[in-house]
């Protein structure tokens, strides 16, 4: 039988108080009291301070009464914590503890989209979810195991103003930042605060890590806070190195010679100051991967494909993949098919092809697998086969059924195909407890994998195996 509680909050010279009562009772069964908070009338409060109050507070209340609250999608902010036995594992680097307890988590947790995944809970004070935490300190096996479970890896701190990628490149973690990088659904352009990855190696002149984000397509014409691009900062700071480095990996089209709000010289004129021997590149014609994604965000296609017209069809690889893959994010299809006819025979669908398969977008598959490798086809076999068992996905389940129906009619797939945890798509399927799935696979010839624990598996399942 449930038992009703009253809950009073009051202010004194002390700080904040919060009561709680039984109903119809009069003695008070606990008081909790959070001095931090100033009770006087020029208290300088802010919206963010009081969120986390509350979520504070109200957690403190849900644990004494043993009630767990599931966070709702919809909700203003999810009242919810870090599950403290994943922070210390994360801190004595114990991944095997780390990992089991995230699968009984996993298997307690509703299996209704309308919860928010447990992976991405967030600490009410630090705002961290465990991607930031296992991102700052470099844990890569940590950091590869959280992305297979639906670790939002585009979510910026607002505390911290960082991002999973702001966090491993100021650290410098190479390792951390690669695996981040390679995520078919990373925004190397991710900006906290109008910063960017990019601008955080620049400022520490990483050329390691500056290094990497341009060839996943980070742009040095995005300007920050100040106006500055990371391009220009790096000339403005003379750091010919870095300068060299953006120009020579930058996969999108550089403006170095349009003037910034703030600053009446080009990019162009700074570096010729600042290094006057460095060898510029030639003027480009100007293209603008933004403001392209603003017609998509407006169902503007009509001008998107206007626009499309002035490319030349020797442009930028990244750009053209960049311009492809937001047409899947924002599910165009007509911008989509334009751009698929005007460069027809270039191969730049691979990023395309896994965003479609993680938003469970069949449609746009099928007119994206033709120009697809066998080998990138098994990946996206197993990319339908994790997102079965993440929190979320129940209501697109027959739209990824479908994805992988069509990925199963091409040519030379390999259903053993496993992943760097040494699992197949059969040992993903397997834990979803998705029957149609693992029938298809089976039937396919899939197995579970070098590494695989039966006791995950649901016993229903284990019939179909002979």
């Amino acid at each position: 039988m449930f038992e009703s509680f009253n809950v009073k909050m009051s202010f004194d010279e002390n700080g904040l108080n919060c009561c709680k009562k039984k109903k119809n009772k009069n003695s008070i069964t606990e008081v909790y009291q959070l001095p931090a908070f100033s009770s006087r009338k020029d208290a300088d409060f802010d919206t963010n301070s009081v969120v986390h109050l509350i979520v504070h507070l109200t957690s403190i209340i849900t644990s004494s009464l043993n009630i767990t609250l599931y966070p709702v999608k919809n909700a203003s902010f999810a009242v919810h914590s870090l599950d403290l036995s994943l922070v210390d594992a994360i801190k004595k680097k114990d991944f095997h503890f780390f990992k089991e307890i995230i699968e009984d988590i996993l298997k307690k947790q509703p299996s209704n989209s309308e919860y928010v995944n447990p992976i991405n809970y967030v600490n009410s004070f630090s705002g961290d979810t465990y991607l930031d935490i296992v991102s700052r300190n470099g844990l890569t096996e940590f950091t590869v195991y959280l992305l297979h479970k639906g670790a939002e890896i585009n979510r910026v701190n607002a505390i911290h103003n960082r991002g999973p990628i702001h966090f491993a490149t100021e650290s410098g973690h190479v390792a951390t930042l690669t695996v981040l990088l390679e995520h078919p659904m990373i925004n190397p352009n991710l900006e906290a605060r109008q910063e960017t990855a990019l601008h955080i190696a620049v400022g520490k002149d990483d050329l390691t890590c500056a290094g990497l984000l341009l060839e996943k397509g980070a742009s040095a014409s995005i300007p920050n806070s100040k106006g500055l691009t990371a391009l220009r900062l790096a000339a403005m700071k003379g750091q010919r190195n870095m300068v060299e480095l953006i120009l020579e990996k930058n996969q999108q089209y550089l403006d170095i010679d349009t003037s910034e709000d703030d600053y009446e010289e080009t990019t162009r004129e700074v570096m010729r100051r600042n290094l006057p021997d460095l060898s510029l590149p030639p003027k480009y014609f100007k293209v603008n991967v933004y403001e392209f994604e603003y017609y998509l965000i407006k169902k503007d296609e009509t001008d998107f494909l206007i626009r499309m017209e002035l490319f030349e069809t020797e442009a930028l690889h990244s750009v053209v993949e960049e311009l492809l893959k937001m047409t899947v994010q924002y599910n165009r299809h007509k911008a989509m098919i334009g751009i698929l006819e005007k460069f027809k025979g270039r191969r730049f669908n691979v990023k395309a092809a896994e965003m479609a398969t993680l938003l469970g977008r069949p449609t746009i598959l099928q007119k994206l697998l033709p120009e697809i490798e066998p080998e990138m086809a098994n990946n996206l076999i197993l990319i339908v086969c994790r997102q079965l068992g993440t929190p979320g996905k129940v209501r697109n389940m027959s739209d990824l059924l479908e994805c992988l129906k069509l990925i199963f009619e091409q040519k030379k797939i390999n259903v053993r195909y496993m992943d760097d945890l040494g699992n197949t798509p059969l040992y993903y399927a397997s834990q979803a407890n998705c029957h149609e799935v693992v029938a298809l696979l089976l039937g396919q010839g899939s197995y579970l994998g070098d590494v695989f624990k039966v006791s995950y598996v649901y016993p229903n399942i284990l019939t179909n195996c002979r």
